[in-house]
């Protein structure tokens, strides 16, 4: 609870891809192409392009049929798993006609899946699903602890975008 007695909440203007590819770019930058790559895709491709190339071990089918990659599933679902419940959960307490709008809607949307304030223990649940796909996975549990910690941080602590990274020029 902070000082007004509310609960304590993250705050993020940024999409499940932008969070993605900021911890892999931090955990995993070897992966930074699988990343790259999934990003032409809708939210739905790129979850469905991961979520099969992990048992069967299919090519990704954007050319990297050789690559080797972890960490990208495992973060890119879970958080897109988590995200979509949040907004579900959120949308429950609607009446009947407008959630059926909301999902309707939900589903014609080709941008990306934007993240949510989150509640604390939202962040705590988020980073328990990155670890148990990282269990089946395959992950090292040292890797997968790093992995579901570096993304609760990323979450937790908002990230002020800077909108000019050059030195000023001098006059």
């Amino acid at each position: 609870m902070n000082t007004a007695g509310t609960p304590e909440r993250a705050s993020s203007d940024v999409t499940v891809r932008d969070v993605v590819r900021a911890v892999i770019a931090d955990v995993a930058p070897e992966e930074l192409p699988v990343v790259d790559a999934l990003r032409q895709f809708d939210d739905e491709t790129a979850v469905s392009r991961l979520g099969r190339g992990g048992a069967r071990r299919e090519p990704l089918g954007f050319g990297l049929e050789d690559a080797v990659y972890l960490v990208t599933p495992v973060l890119w679902i879970a958080l897109d798993q988590s995200v979509r419940k949040t907004a579900d959960r959120a949308v429950d307490g609607f009446p009947h006609s407008v959630r059926r709008l909301f999902r309707r809607a939900s589903r014609r949307r080709p941008e990306p899946l934007a993240v949510p304030e989150l509640t604390v223990h939202q962040v705590a649940d988020i980073r328990q699903r990155v670890l148990e796909l990282a269990a089946t996975s395959g992950l090292s549990p040292e890797r997968a602890e790093a992995l579901a910690d570096h993304l609760a941080v990323r979450l937790l602590i908002p990230v002020t975008p800077v909108e000019d990274e050059r030195p000023a020029a001098a006059e």
